[in-house]
């Protein structure tokens, strides 16, 4: 333990081990690091002591005949062990699926969102994408209703000044 202490000191500018620009000074040995690491690493051991390769196919034959007579949990489970989770796929760059309308009136803007949640469900339209998509169409919608709102306080401010 003086030992670490000492090298530890040697090494470091201040006490925590550190040189004057944050980073550990050379030669630091570090703290005890994480351990939940090795409690996981422990618990992999003794899961892999218990379970013999026979058993583990045995379990993953039960989950595939599962997944064959329609469970859609099993089927999930299968594919995401097999080909890793599933992720969105990316939009197509070659030829666009969909247009987003033009977005002039907040009537347009009902009209796309319309459009948009029709080409999700039609699958023409990511649900990353039509999320995109749906954020531009709520920029729009605000920025009409922030224009128009201008506009009226404008002819508010107007109309009392000509009554005065």
């Amino acid at each position: 333990m003086k030992t670490q202490k000492k090298t530890r000191q040697a090494f470091s500018k201040g006490a925590n081990g550190r040189e004057d620009n944050g980073r550990f000074a050379k030669g630091w040995q570090g703290g005890p690091g994480n351990p939940q690491v090795q409690r996981l690493a422990e618990y992999r051991q003794a899961l892999a002591d218990c379970i013999s390769p026979a058993s583990l196919k045995r379990v993953i034959a039960k989950l595939l005949k599962r997944a064959e007579s329609g469970d859609m949990l099993a089927v999930k489970i299968l594919l995401d062990r097999c080909l890793g989770k599933a992720t969105t796929a990316p939009a197509s760059v070659d030829k666009p699926t969909f247009e987003l309308p033009t977005v002039a009136t907040t009537k347009d803007a009902v009209a796309a969102s319309n459009a948009i949640m029709q080409a999700l469900s039609s699958g023409r339209l990511t649900p990353d994408d039509a999320s995109k998509m749906a954020v531009i169409v709520d920029l729009a919608r605000r920025t009409l209703e922030t224009h128009d709102l201008a506009q009226r306080v404008e002819t508010l401010e107007r109309d009392g000044r000509d009554d005065e």
